[in-house]
């Protein structure tokens, strides 16, 4: 009889965060992600009331860690939230990473850590605007899944209605759009539909043609050599309109959105976490607000299919745990 050894699963690892009654930090320690840790009560749980963030770990290094604090900061003043402290954050992130790196043989390859921030438990008083509590928090590290057949065979992606414009973070504040909340059902049913017409992923357009983001991935163009995204308050690019043909392989110099409309299935690469050691990344510059060429908008309920044009495809860089 032949005796396999399976390596047992490395993590996760939880540390929590500590508040005072006013929502300041009171430090950070190591907690037991296989045991109960939130009330039932907690309005992140109730309500979808909170924040989260996603940092990616490669090679043993966390990636862009203070953007992402940032992006958590703005995300809890667009919320109303106790603006996160940098350094009690910082301080958790680390010391999950690190319990991740020490039982992990050797450096870990593509991990990440999950922080969360909700409004704190429901105080009972039944209002509408509820009373300051103290929020809860936490960071999570793990292993990322394994994304090597995504990355060497591409996946395919549907193009779904978003159902408002994109500049509803300017006309409709209170919708919170640019900020990264618990409030994922819309996500998650978006990406179930997806599942249902045969793609991995949807790609979300506005009511007015523009390309937003992915169910649970961010858009990236590349465009030869050069990354380029939207701003985290501005537009993406404009999906332009459907081809003419959908016969016979796409032109090099087309843009590869230019194949593509909503609700037609895509195959495209997707580039998750961060870029393996002694790989050459494209330089990657944030957009400007400028979309991507464009004649006309997409019309809904489209139904051609498509493929990306070689050398230009479309690149969607998820955040691991989304």
């Amino acid at each position: 009889m032949v005796v396999v050894s399976v390596p047992a699963p490395i993590g996760p690892f939880l540390v929590r965060l500590a508040f005072a009654d006013d929502g300041s930090p009171a430090g950070h320690c190591a907690a037991d992600a296989a045991a109960p840790q939130l009330s039932v009560l907690d309005l992140g749980v109730t309500r979808g009331d909170g924040i989260f963030e996603t940092i990616s770990i490669g090679n043993s290094r966390l990636q862009a860690l203070e953007p992402h604090l940032l992006r958590f900061a703005h995300s809890a003043a667009m919320l109303e939230l106790p603006i996160p402290d940098a350094a009690q954050w910082r301080a958790a992130i680390t010391e999950a990473a690190a319990h991740l790196d020490a039982a992990s043989d050797g450096p870990v390859v593509e991990g990440f850590v999950k922080i969360v921030m909700t409004r704190g438990v429901e105080n009972g008083s039944g209002s509408l605007l509820p009373a300051a509590t103290a929020p809860t928090g936490w960071a999570l590290a793990a292993v990322s899944p394994d994304h090597t057949a995504a990355r060497r065979d591409g996946i395919r992606i549907v193009l779904l209605d978003r159902g408002y414009r994109h500049d509803i973070a300017q006309t409709a504040p209170w919708l919170l759009a640019g900020a990264k909340t618990l409030s994922y059902a819309t996500n998650r049913s978006a990406f179930r539909e997806a599942a249902r017409r045969g793609a991995d992923d949807a790609l979300f357009v506005s009511s007015d043609g523009f390309l937003l983001e992915g169910a649970v991935s961010n858009l990236v163009l590349r465009r030869g050599g050069r990354c380029s995204r939207r701003a985290p308050t501005s537009a993406s690019w404009r999906a332009p309109r459907r081809p003419r043909s959908s016969t016979g392989p796409p032109s090099r110099a087309s843009p590869p959105s230019t194949l593509c409309s909503p609700s037609t299935s895509c195959r495209t690469r997707m580039l998750r976490g961060w870029c393996p050691a002694g790989a050459t990344p494209p330089r990657c510059a944030p957009s400007t607000g400028s979309s991507a060429p464009s004649t006309s908008r997409s019309r809904p309920g489209s139904t051609a299919s498509c493929a990306p044009a070689r050398g230009n495809r479309p690149l969607s860089h998820e955040l691991p745990g989304l």
